[in-house]
């Protein structure tokens, strides 16, 4: 889903948080023991074609987890959005190679549920300190998203969102004319993201 084109700038007040813009697949992330799922944004099974970023997951305490982020890939010369394209492969033999050769990286920036408990009905902030605590010393291919209470000089590549806002609402603007919106989580993904708690048994 995306957001309208902000063309009044960077907006001002205490409420506002600014993250960045990742040329990646927005990702559901499901962990419930050993069994990690990733569901794209359109609700495709996508753990078939990124084993690598699987065992790092397995790794976090505690269980029941949810998370929302995008899966990247880092190039010679920055983020490259074609070799990710190029991950997605029928091939159990080319995801291999691939998986080897262009390792994808997993940018978290929220947390929709945490031990069994739901956390969408939690304002963003307070889901943002849970998550920024469960990733507390997270290695590679996990990272935590930058964000910032203040404004930038330049806007560019960032993505504003509303501080107490809950997922599914379409309150966030791109910044800058060239950005894609991230809401806290997919409204259009909802049905089929509580669905998957529910099998999950974080519901």
């Amino acid at each position: 889903m995306l957001s309208a084109i902000s063309e009044a700038g960077i907006p001002k007040g205490d409420s506002w948080e600014y993250e960045p813009k990742w040329d990646g697949f927005r990702t559901l992330v499901f962990r419930d023991g050993d069994e990690v799922a990733l569901m794209s944004r359109g609700g495709r099974a996508m753990t078939r074609y990124f084993p690598e970023v699987l065992p790092a997951f397995r790794k976090l305490a505690p269980s029941g987890l949810v998370l929302d982020g995008e899966l990247i890939v880092v190039g010679a010369s920055g983020l490259d959005f074609g070799a990710l394209q190029q991950r997605v492969h029928p091939a159990e033999s080319r995801v291999r190679m691939l998986a080897e050769a262009t390792p994808a990286w997993f940018i978290a920036f929220d947390l929709l549920a945490e031990s069994g408990e739901d956390l969408r009905k939690l304002p963003l902030g307070e889901r943002r300190k849970r998550l920024e605590k469960l990733l507390k010393g997270a290695k590679p291919p996990i990272f935590l998203t930058p964000y910032l209470h203040a404004e930038s000089q330049d806007s560019r590549g960032l993505v504003r969102k509303v501080r107490g806002r809950r997922p599914g609402r379409r309150d966030s603007q791109v910044v800058g004319g060239q950005l894609r919106a991230r809401q806290a989580a997919l409204g259009e993904d909802q049905a089929q993201a509580h669905s998957r708690l529910r099998r999950h048994r974080l519901a």
